[in-house]
């Protein structure tokens, strides 16, 4: 927050964009927050306050005394500002205020649109504070607290508010002192604010008055005269008398009368900025004239639009009830969807006046003739309108909005129609009527539609109607029997009440049963066929194509046939006893909550089925059968809602079996597929021979999977799950109890999970069986067994991630690899655990367990043992986060040691290798009598023996706080790295990977193959000794280019960039990346890897030794490569960029000027020795771009090139 201060002067103060808080002081000073929440306070002195509405935020503002004025401007792409004035100086009650009050009078002057006029002012006295809005000018608000509304007023020549574009003061608005029980208001033509007494005002003949209620039951007469009139909060009588007059209700059960004149009625509320729930009950009267009436809130109203040719308009939310009287004349009754929808609202018209039958309605007739205008919801089209005759009324709803209709007192529906120039409805989105729907006579007996293309409704005779050929018609049947024959096109027929036969015909036809006995036929083409809340029993023939057979909340007994084509029948919240049949193709069955007896039929292809069961049915027993019939077909079945417990029989011979839970029941046959959910009780599945996915829920399940590769799992309870042949999945999740898990033959992956923190206490046993397994148990704090049984297995138990921490397994845990090479993993455990590989070479990682989330000082003891049995096995061992250093014993006779970490305890034997990190602390390592890897940890002062075999000793000091110097004795292979406080002496060690400071540092390798990098920056001097040895230089991040020398007959040479620099010798091989500079880098005589860095227009020279050139792409400058030769060097790019595979394609590369197939990537013009990379080749969206000059003539192939990832 800035805080600024001015000066006892007169001052010019801005803020910032951010909160801030500015003080005037003494002075005439002009002050302007600029944006954010601020504070002002002019101090004493006439000051001029700035708001902005384009302002975002709050501002409070206190004049401070003096003649205060605030400029409020209103910008049209604000974000809207709430303005408070703490100590607003008003004109004070009277029209005579003293000669102190006029000094002290404050002036709010708004500008910025035409609605900030005084007819919108809106002045509302909420509690001791005044708020001030506009009509029309929603979100911003000036409030005045601790002010009256008496006391705001404008005289003659002072006054409290100037108003858009005005620059005098005028009398422009008058204001009912508090107890006033006047009868007129003052002053003709003028504003008048009322109090929130009972009032009952006139306005003047002959007079525009605008005349604002405030919280009272008023009555208000505007007399003549086009007037505005508000009522305000409570029960209000409008009378506007003769005149344009404008009546607007507000809150309250409200009676508005226009009388004469074009008036406009509202019972809105007209503050954009109130939200409430009323429940108003409104009387509108329009009288004489063209007047708009206008409903749109919550209660039940009435609306009498009198003589003349009215507009009246509705918008009601929720289960509210409107009555409307046209009152003669062309009236237009609109209709706006409502903002908020789910409710059942009633529009009732008693005097609706209609087209009338035929086509030539007479003069009398259209000049009556009213219509019905739907907006604010694209599905009020003529497609979605549905009549319906309701006894002597007329009743009017839409496809998928069910829950409000329009009701025509005394209105027959053959009288409504829509004519060519003149008609009854106005459809969403339309200006002007077209002959959009017809209507047939109460007597027709009509056998076709009247038009192609357009929507009729039948009357209520035993129709035999038929569409046209080629033609897109919507036929609706009203309450007879009737035959409805949509012939070619992709029809819309509807049967209404009574006993329908439909016929969709050739096309993509939509056919809807409605009550009765129905039959419904799709025939060809992709068709829907519904019946939604049938009583009666249907029969739904899909014919061919891929056609949707819905059936929801029937009672009867129906059939469903899909016939030929991949069909979808669904059923739902059905209590009759039905049949479905799939036939032809590869058809999907979907039935949830049925009851009754239910016969699904798959038929031919591949078909599926998705049963959900009803919690309590209401029959003894709900039954379905399920035959899949020919091809590879799925049964699902969801037992979640089931009241008890799942029991299953299947029968591999005859694939046939039964699933029964609770009183559902499903039997089922020539099924090749099974997904199952269970219940919450003790459940028991067995799958097919094929793949089959059986989930038990809740309870002590047994799961067995059968043949194939299945998918088990349960949670909760004490389960069972056995995978039997083939590679399947099982898994228990968050389960505090006791599970076993076994994985039979096949390669199985076995899961004993706690999703999140305090789950998983169970003792849980996994056995993977045959087969190469994965047996995992994550977060598992109970006493767990893996066994991987025969096989390459891996076991695992690990940590859990949750609530931004890692949470450790706690339980005492059995790891057994069984035969084969095995892993065996329990990093990040605190529990004892025993791991044994058993035959073959098993390999185990180990590491101390993380501090605890909430305690980080805090740490576990562990002990674990491991025996790695028979053959070549690997340890590994972390203890990066142990609480002490490590000291190790190994017994080179019998192949048994001890590693010991703080409170971490390793007991070993039959490892014949090692790879242990070390800690922060001194460590004592001794390697086995195999090959080792020996990592010191982060610091401290250790102590490291290889022991037999070819060891690595791997130091990183890259955050030590001083240069590196080292010796070693190729003699006694003895050797020391010491860097600042942290030291490593070593013996035994055959090969160094050492990491350099970022200081200077002076590092020498041993007698064999070391890699040696001398850290991001210092002056470092690195020999290798003897043997191959790897200089890795990184140098990124330098600030200046790199230039390197090198002699070949001694084999010295040096790398700088800036004030890095690395001279080196007996180095064999070079791995240098460059800067974002100009680099000219060459290599020397071994095998290097050079790359030019991040930017720059480099040089690479190989030398001697077969070199890789490296590279990203493109967008990195031009390298040259000065002796590229492609018998046996490369060029490596990274694969990121483009649709790389695992090496460069022969389709993705080419030699020549540019791309020529789309496919191609990377170009070489053998006449320029130019290197190309093109994302998209000879396609037009990016352009090649060279990242690399090579020698000309070159004969360069895509096997010259290595990709590589990250």
């Amino acid at each position: 927050m800035a805080i600024i201060n001015g000066t006892n002067g007169n001052d010019a103060l801005n803020g910032t964009t951010d909160d801030d808080l500015i003080n005037g002081l003494a002075g005439d000073d002009t002050l302007n927050g600029n944006g954010g929440y601020d504070t002002l306070d002019g101090g004493t002195g006439d000051d001029t306050f700035y708001i902005d509405s384009y302002t975002y935020g709050d501002i409070s503002i206190a004049g401070g005394g003096g003649k205060d004025k605030f400029v409020y401007t209103l910008n049209e792409n604000g974000y809207g500002t709430n303005t408070i004035i703490t100590d607003f100086g008003g004109i004070g009650k009277g029209s005579n205020p003293s000669s102190a009050a006029i000094t002290e009078v404050d002036t709010l002057q708004f500008k910025g649109s035409e609605q900030l006029a005084a007819k919108n002012l809106q002045l509302t006295q909420n509690g001791n504070d005044l708020e001030i809005r506009f009509e029309g000018v929603p979100y911003y608000r000036v409030l005045l607290q601790n002010f009256a509304l008496e006391n705001l007023d404008n005289l003659a020549q002072v006054g409290n508010i100037l108003f858009n574009g005005q620059t005098n003061i005028t009398d422009s608005f008058d204001v009912f002192n508090a107890n006033s029980t006047r009868s007129t208001i003052f002053n003709k033509n003028t504003v008048t604010f009322l109090n929130d007494l009972n009032n009952n005002v006139n306005g003047f003949d002959n007079s525009d008055d605008v005349i604002n209620g405030q919280g009272g039951d008023d009555i208000i007469d505007g007399k003549s005269g086009n007037d505005i009139l508000r009522g305000g909060a409570g029960n209000d009588i409008l009378i506007g008398g003769a005149g344009n007059d404008t009546l607007i209700g507000d809150s309250g059960n409200n009676t508005l009368n226009g009388g004469a004149g074009d008036d406009y009625l509202s019972a809105d509320s007209i503050s954009n900025y109130v939200y409430g729930d009323p429940t108003n009950n409104n009387l509108l009267s329009g009288g004489d004239g063209n007047d708009t009436l206008f409903a749109a809130i919550f209660g039940n109203s009435t609306l009498n639009g009198g003589t003349g040719d009215d507009t009246i308009y509705s918008n009601v939310a929720n289960n509210d009830d409107i009555l409307i009287t046209g009152g003669g004349g062309k009236d237009k009754f609109v209709y706006q969807a409502p903002e908020f929808s789910g409710g059942n609202t009633t529009i009732t018209i008693a005097d609706f006046g209609g087209t009338g039958k035929g086509s030539n309605p007479s003069l009398a007739v259209i000049g009556e003739l009213d219509t019905l205008q739907f907006t604010g919801d694209e599905q009020l089209t003529a497609r979605n309108l549905r009549l319906t005759q309701n006894g002597d009324n007329t009743e009017i709803i839409f496809n998928e909005r069910y829950g409000s209709k329009v009701v025509l007192q005394n209105f027959a529906l053959e009288n409504l129609d829509n004519l060519a120039q003149v008609g009854n409805i106005l459809f969403y989105g339309q200006t002007n009527i077209t002959d959009s729907f017809d209507v047939f006579n109460a007597n027709s007996t009509e056998s076709t539609i009247f038009n192609k293309n357009t929507v009729t409704f039948l009357n209520d005779l035993n129709n035999n109607v038929n569409g046209f050929d080629n033609s897109n018609d919507v036929i609706n049947g009203q309450g007879g029997n009737d035959i409805i024959d949509g012939k070619s096109g992709n029809d819309l027929l509807r049967g209404g009440a009574g006993n329908d036969i439909l016929i969709g015909g050739a096309g993509n036809d939509q056919l809807y049963g409605n009550e009765g006995n129905n039959t419904l036929d799709g025939g060809l083409g992709n068709d829907q066929l519904d019946g939604v809340y049938s009583t009666g029993n249907n029969v739904f023939n899909g014919g061919s194509g891929s056609d949707t057979l819905n059936l929801y909340y029937s009672t009867g007994n129906n059939k469903l046939s899909g016939d030929e084509g991949n069909d979808a029948l669904y059923i739902s919240e059905s209590t009759g006893n039905n049949t479905l049949s799939g036939g032809d193709g590869a058809d999907s069955f979907y039935a949830d909550r049925i009851q009754g007896t239910n016969i699904f039929d798959g038929g031919d292809g591949n078909d599926s089925f998705f049963l959900s069961v009803v919690r309590y049915p209401s029959s003894n027993l709900t039954t379905e059968t399920v035959d899949g019939g020919a091809g590879d077909d799925l049964l699902s079945v969801n037992y979640g809602n089931a009241n008890g417990a799942v029991t299953f029989t299947f029968n591999a011979i005859t694939n046939t079996g039964s699933i029964t839970a609770g009183r559902n029941q499903v039997s089922f046959k020539n099924i090749e597929g099974l997904n199952i959910t269970g219940t919450a009780y003790n459940d028991y599945l067995v799958g097919t021979y094929r793949d089959d996915t059986l989930s038990g829920g809740g309870g002590n399940d047994t799961i067995i999977g059968g043949a194939g590769n299945d998918v088990l799992s349960a949670g909760g309870g004490d389960s069972t799950l056995y995978g039997d042949t083939g590679n399947d999945l099982l898994s228990v999740f968050d389960s505090s109890a006791d599970n076993l898990l076994f994985g039979g033959d096949g390669n199985d992956s076995l899961n004993g999970s706690g999703e999140y923190y305090g789950f998983g206490s169970g003792d849980n046993t996994l056995y993977g069986g045959t087969g190469d397994d994965s047996l995992t148990a994550r977060f598992a704090t109970g006493n767990n067994l893996l066994d991987g049984g025969d096989g390459n297995d891996y076991l695992s138990i690990s940590d859990s991630y949750y609530d931004e921490g890692y949470y450790s397994a706690s339980g005492d845990n059995t790891l057994n690899g069984g035969t084969g090479n095995d892993i065996l993993n329990t990093a990040y455990t605190t529990g004892d655990n025993l791991l044994y590989g058993g035959d073959g070479n098993d390999s185990f990682y180990i590491g101390s367990p993380p501090p605890s989330p909430y305690d980080p000082t805090y740490s576990i003891p562990v002990n674990q043992t491991v025996d790695g049995g028979t053959g070549d096995d690997f340890l590994s061992v972390d203890y990066r986060n142990a609480t002490g250093g490590v000291t190790t014993t190994f017994n080179a006779a019998t192949n048994i040691g001890l590693i010991t970490a703080g409170t971490n305890q390793l007991s070993y034997k039959n490892i014949e290798r090692f790879d242990i990190t070390g800690t922060a602390y001194n460590d004592n390592i001794v390697g086995n009598s195999g090959n080792d890897t020996l990592s010191t940890g982060n610091g401290g002062n250790d102590t490291i023996d290889g022991g037999i075999g070819d060891d690595l000793l791997s130091v990183d000091f890259s955050d030590a706080t001083a240069g590196i110097t080292s010796t070693f004795n190729p003699t006694t292979n003895i050797g020391s790295i010491t860097a600042g406080t942290n030291q490593v002496s070593y013996k035994n060690i055959e090969r160094l990977n050492i990491l350099g400071t970022a200081y200077d540092d002076s590092i020498v390798g041993n007698s064999s193959n070391d890699t040696l990098s001398g850290g991001a920056s210092g002056n470092d001097t690195i020999d290798g000794g003897i043997g191959d040895d790897l200089l890795s230089v990184d140098f990124r991040d330098a600030t200046a280019g790199i230039t390197t020398t090198f002699n070949p007959t001694t084999n010295i040479g040096s790398i700088t960039a800036g004030t890095n620099q690395v001279s080196y010798q007996n180095i064999e091989r070079l791995n240098i990346s460059g800067t974002a500079y100009d680099d000219n880098i060459v290599g020397n005589n071994g095998n290097d890897t050079l790359f030019g860095g991040t930017g720059g227009n480099d040089i690479l020279t190989g030398g001697d030794g077969n070199d890789t050139f490296a590279f990203n792409i493109y967008g990195e400058g031009l390298t040259r490569v000065d002796d590229f030769n492609v018998a046996n060097e490369f060029i490596q790019v990274s694969g990121d960029f483009y649709d790389a595979t695992f090496s460069l394609l022969k389709s993705q590369f080419t030699i020549g000027a540019s791309a020529t197939t789309s496919a191609q990537r990377f170009i070489y013009d053998s006449t320029t020795g130019g290197l190309y990379f093109d994302r998209d080749g000879s396609a037009s969206g990016y352009t090649q771009v060279e990242f690399a000059q090579l020698s000309a003539g070159l004969s360069l192939t895509e096997n010259n090139f290595v990709l590589v990832y990250g």
